[in-house]
């Protein structure tokens, strides 16, 4: 997995989020999972970082981020900007899972891989 984030979306658009133009933002996003900072050289902590990210990868699950819109004190009232997955999209040769993960399609409108297309 090199310097590569174990987690990311390198195409996608959520409704809520405009350019000045009013045009629909493409966006990418990315997610390492890190150990605490006092860690960070801990080998056993390191291989339990990797042994998530393949257990995610092998497992063909996705992290879903929804964007909130904070406006005011009660945050029931705050509208949700959008949605996305995050996912892993790609294997190192020695990460490649027992058995190959069944494709499924992305939850919501505005989410999931390449604008959830």
């Amino acid at each position: 997995m090199a310097n590569r984030p174990p987690l990311s979306n390198g195409k996608f658009i959520v409704d809520g989020l405009r350019d000045s133009n009013g045009q629909a933002m493409e966006l990418k996003a990315a997610a390492y999972i890190n150990t605490a900072k006092e860690d960070r050289f801990d080998q056993k902590k390191q291989e339990l970082v990797q042994q998530i990210a393949k257990l995610i990868d092998d497992n063909d699950l996705r992290l879903r981020i929804t964007l909130t819109h904070r406006v005011g004190p009660d945050y029931n009232n705050w509208p949700v900007l959008g949605d996305f997955n995050l996912f892993r999209p790609w294997r190192d040769d020695n990460d490649a899972p027992a058995q190959a993960p069944q494709q499924s399609a992305p939850s919501g409108p505005t989410g999931g891989w390449n604008g959830g297309q």
